[in-house]
């Protein structure tokens, strides 16, 4: 059985996130992490696609897409681990 997890991000969500790839005061793991669910925003891109643009494997980008599906945006944005 293949899960599917739709990001379907909200205009604050996505503002957020394109404020927080334009600065560069950030881990580059949590600019990453944006990137992809910018990306994967709507379904725009395949897996595959979002690896590619983003130098990463398509099993990050599953695993940020299903992080971002089951916790949202706040839970720890976006990896920080503290």
């Amino acid at each position: 059985m293949n899960i599917t997890y739709r990001v379907e991000l909200t205009r604050d969500e996505h503002l957020y996130l394109e404020q927080l790839t334009s600065k560069g005061s950030h881990n580059s793991r949590v600019i990453k992490r944006a990137n992809i669910l910018r990306l994967a925003d709507n379904h725009a891109h395949s897996h595959e696609a979002i690896a590619t643009l983003t130098g990463c494997g398509t099993a990050t980008v599953f695993r940020v897409k299903r992080k971002f599906v089951e916790e949202g945006l706040e839970c720890k944005r976006l990896g920080n681990d503290t």
